[in-house]
């Protein structure tokens, strides 16, 4: 889970960090920067607070919510819209990362993979990082699909054992650590490139 999100950002931020031939939008890359920060920590919540517990668990036992499986079922939509928030903040400025190509024209890094019109509404107000199924043996999330002629599909995937919630977690967990590396270099990049007055 994520992994699409990982491809987004290498493809159309990486190489775009390596081209010295363009000078890019640094407040949007460091808006970019800071709402994905939010967005990892948020992955990483998902991957570490409820998915991963059995519900024989002892902290899912004696809750005020009910039966144990209840108790996981509202923590688990409360992490899963921690994450809608700040997934649906971070490609919203990752979109809006743009470069002058000449006096007359703006290019929006997004259109190596995509047409911007298509999506910039898209990933603020429609964009499903992962929503619970209603009887909680599923997630139904918005499959990115890079390089292809369509844009998204909308996909599934099963929880209904202990093992598939813990093999997710191992998923997410590789997912943040991608992340992690590519923020390290929007880092760098902006120590080196970018001015204090830039950025505000």
């Amino acid at each position: 889970m994520f992994q699409d999100i990982v491809k987004l950002t290498q493809s159309i931020l990486i190489n775009t960090l390596e081209d010295t031939t363009i000078r890019l939008d640094m407040k949007a890359l460091y808006d970019t920067y800071r709402t994905m920060g939010s967005a990892i920590h948020a992955m990483h919540i998902l991957e570490v607070h409820y998915l991963h517990l059995p519900f024989d668990s002892h902290v899912l036992q004696d809750s005020q919510h009910g039966a144990p499986f209840k108790k996981w079922y509202v923590f688990m939509e409360q992490d899963f819209e921690h994450v809608r928030k700040n997934l649906r903040a971070f490609l919203s400025n990752l979109i809006d990362i743009k470069y002058q190509k000449s006096d007359e024209e703006v290019i929006y890094i997004i259109e190596k993979v995509a047409k911007s019109k298509q999506i910039f509404g898209f990933f603020s107000h429609y964009y499903e990082s992962g929503k619970l199924s209603n009887d909680g043996l599923g997630i139904h999330y918005t499959k990115l699909l890079i390089d292809e002629k369509q844009f998204y599909e909308e996909a599934f995937i099963s929880i209904d054992t202990y093992e598939k919630r813990v093999a997710l977690c191992k998923e997410i967990r590789m997912s943040v650590e991608a992340m992690i590396q590519i923020l390290k270099k929007i880092k760098s990049f902006l120590l080196l490139h970018a001015s204090l007055d830039e950025l505000l």
